[in-house]
């Protein structure tokens, strides 16, 4: 006796309950004895469904597969499982859970196969649709039943609609193949957004990173993405998707982009940690230390912040302070002499700045969104405001292990790629004085001999940004941190005079080696 059962044991139950027992299924054995035997179903719609049936007494024939007939389209069908039973042990004896090839599913009729990184889904878009399963040889000769786990979607009017318009083969080729992925970003969108609202997430993802693939310039796609992530509340996979969108961005990230992202941060909290080595830090003293004694001995008179988070750096400064993040979260009591721009850093140095920083800033501490252009663009900013005294000081410049480095954040202690600007720096501005410290966890550059007036990096941009922006690794001198300084080094301290008389002179500063 066949049967229909809801929701047992999966975890994708669903709150509907059992209204609406009115679309028709049905499950066709290729019997061993030559005789086909089709049993028929009732299903739900957005329900995981248990469908169970005893194998034919004669058995399976050889090489033939099983056919599961799904109501007729338009609508998804979502096969999670397909289990054999050994009826007297009330055991499962097989389970198939991988449908990667056609030798355990093939999609015929009027329904197509959706790309998925798990379970099988099938989109159905007329009235002969079937799902070919495959049957693995060597079942046992003895009295079986199969359970198959599926879900139809549901029939929204969106979904109905767009199905009909697409229901001619070709048009669903064009948008799921990957030699045919170079489709209208539109019509991807489109789709995925089908695909989502009828339960199939994961093929809507699938869909928009083919879509990346072919349109990689094409931010509504990255934006899509990211909002999957939040709907699905996979809040670090959000993070990820946000900083996907900010990267393509660029300087024109709208304040709606840095809000999204600040409420991905905001719901993971703490984002996941990778291995126990790609966590790891390096360092001869803390970098909030090693700040201090900046702060102590240049004695600032305006300090500028780019990229306050939690104000553990900015509560350093008993000066005047101006601190710029587009997502502050701050949980410290600051001085009164603070003042926060909760704006990007691009939109800061666009508006108030020339205004707030009409007093050139002693010192810049520059730890602002972790990728290799958005540090370059506040350098270069940074500059068009400095005096000859202003000393730069850049966070993240020396990755303990390369994942901390990637691109696409994949680790909790994170740099990024921002080690490249002290790449771009030492070739296209060898004029500037460096001296790079070796700071607890990621190290710090010191920057002096700011120019105002140098436009090299304004003009060799696109030209810095084609050959560095790629996900390259960190060469071994930045991860082995060659000549870098301990933080007692003398040199430091001569640096740190030698700005603090200019700025008493209003000159340029002497001595120092770089």
């Amino acid at each position: 006796m066949s049967k229909t059962q809801l929701n047992e044991k999966h975890p994708c139950s669903s709150p509907h309950g059992s209204a609406g027992l009115n679309l028709q299924a049905s499950v066709v054995f290729s019997a061993a004895s030559g005789i086909e035997e089709r049993v028929a179903f009732s299903l739900i719609r957005d329900a995981w469904q248990k469908i169970s049936t005893p194998v034919p007494v004669s058995g399976l024939a050889r090489e033939k597969p099983l056919c599961f007939i799904p109501p007729v389209g338009p609508g998804v069908v979502n096969i999670a499982a397909v289990n054999f039973v050994d009826n007297a042990l009330g055991e499962r004896i097989l389970s198939i859970h991988e449908f990667g090839g056609e030798e355990f599913a093939a999609v015929k009729g009027t329904a197509l196969r959706v790309p998925s990184r798990e379970n099988l889904i099938v989109l159905v878009t007329g009235s002969e649709p079937v799902v070919e399963i495959g049957v693995p040889a060597g079942l046992p000769d003895r009295p079986l039943q199969i359970d198959i786990w599926v879900k139809l979607s549901r029939d929204t009017d969106d979904c109905h609609d767009i199905l009909r318009s697409l229901s001619d083969m070709a048009n669903w080729r064009s948008l799921l193949l990957p030699e045919n992925a170079g489709s209208a970003p539109g019509k991807l969108m489109k789709f995925a957004k089908v695909l989502e609202n009828a339960g199939c997430p994961d093929c809507a993802v699938t869909v928009l990173e083919r879509g990346i693939e072919s349109h990689p310039e094409e931010g509504g796609l990255y934006e899509a993405l990211a909002e999957l992530a939040m709907k699905r509340r996979d809040w670090a996979e959000a993070v990820k998707r946000r900083q996907d969108v900010a990267a393509l961005q660029g300087e024109k990230a709208s304040a709606l982009v840095y809000r999204r992202l600040d409420e991905a941060y905001k719901k993971q909290k703490y984002f996941p940690k990778g291995e126990p080595e790609e966590e790891m830090g390096v360092g001869d003293l803390d970098k909030y230390r090693m700040l201090a004694i900046i702060h102590h001995d240049l004695a600032p008179e305006l300090y500028l912040e780019i990229g306050v988070q939690l104000g553990k750096s900015l509560v350093l400064a008993d000066c005047e302070a101006i601190g710029v993040d587009p997502m502050p979260q701050i949980d410290l009591d600051l001085f009164e002499n603070v003042r926060i721009m909760d704006l990007s850093s691009d939109d800061f140095f666009a508006g108030p700045a020339a205004v707030l920083l009409n007093k050139k800033p002693d010192m810049v501490f520059i730890d602002g969104m972790h990728l290799f252009e958005y540090a370059l663009r506040d350098f270069m900013n940074v500059e068009k405001f400095a005096g000859a005294h202003t000393l730069a000081v850049i966070d993240d410049i020396f990755p303990a292990h390369p994942a901390q480095a990637e691109r696409r954040r994949k680790t909790r202690a994170w740099t990024g790629d921002v080690w490249k600007l002290y790449k771009v720096l030492q070739q296209y501005r060898p004029d500037l004085f460096f001296l790079p410290i070796n700071t607890f966890p990621t190290g710090l550059l010191l920057i002096a001999g700011l120019k105002p007036g140098n436009e090299t990096l304004s003009e060799k941009y696109e030209e810095i940004l084609a050959g560095y922006t790629s996900d390259m690794q960190p060469p071994e001198d930045i991860l082995q941190r060659k000549g870098v300084l301990p933080p007692t080094h003398p040199a430091i301290e001569e640096l740190l005079n030698a700005l603090k008389d200019a700025r008493e002179r209003n000159d340029k500063p002497e001595g120092g080696a770089s």
